[in-house]
């Protein structure tokens, strides 16, 4: 049941977030670009001193908040997600039946639910 909860736990993702790792994605995008452009025209540049460790960060930067941002074409249906979740866990509250969309359900649900990396970090700390 991992990639049907993970996928129900994605659908729940804040607008806000998402103009925000655009624009971040943006920004970091359009200097990589520069530095790469001008890293091809000559290769000095590198030289030049925290060039190379700029880049190494404006990519990580524009990977990570393009994995943030949702597909534009996928439609999510959390109704279907949680059934098919309910297959695999044996487990829904009355009060989740038709409620798959609320963030209550969702938080609810996150307390089941949890990442392996935020469970391997907890068991670490």
């Amino acid at each position: 049941g991992y990639k049907p909860a993970s996928k129900y736990m994605n659908c729940f993702i804040s607008p806000l977030f998402t103009v925000v790792a655009k624009n971040v994605a943006f920004f970091a995008g359009s200097i990589l670009a520069v530095l790469i452009a001008l890293t091809i025209y000559d290769e000095d540049v590198l030289a030049v001193e925290h060039v190379l460790t700029t880049v190494t960060i404006l990519g990580v930067a524009v990977t990570v908040c393009r994995s943030f941002i949702p597909d534009q074409h996928l439609v999510f249906c959390p109704e279907q997600l949680l059934r098919v979740i309910l297959a695999h866990i044996h487990y829904m509250p009355d009060h989740w039946q038709g409620n798959a969309h609320r963030y209550e359900t969702r938080d609810e649900f996150a307390q089941l639910f949890q990442y392996k990396a935020v469970f391997i970090l907890e068991e670490l700390l």
